[in-house]
């Protein structure tokens, strides 16, 4: 059986698609000076895995709130 697909939020073709706020991100995180220098595709998968992980911990922190309630 396959997994259902995930929507991936990110999927920059053009690195000047990306926002002045989320270059500057990137580039802290990356540790490089230049957008250019990062390659599309880690971006997208990086920025996809990222908000994977925040959304698993919300719905891991809505279930413990529901069974302590309950």
């Amino acid at each position: 059986m396959s997994q259902p697909s995930i929507e991936r939020k990110y999927e920059y073709s053009d690195h000047q698609e990306i926002s002045s706020e989320m270059q500057d991100y990137l580039l802290s995180v990356a540790d490089v000076s230049n957008i250019y220098e990062l390659d599309l595709g880690e971006i997208n998968d990086y920025l996809n895995g990222v908000e994977e992980y925040y959304d698993e911990q919300g719905a891991r922190q809505f279930e413990n709130l529901v069974h302590r309630s309950a």
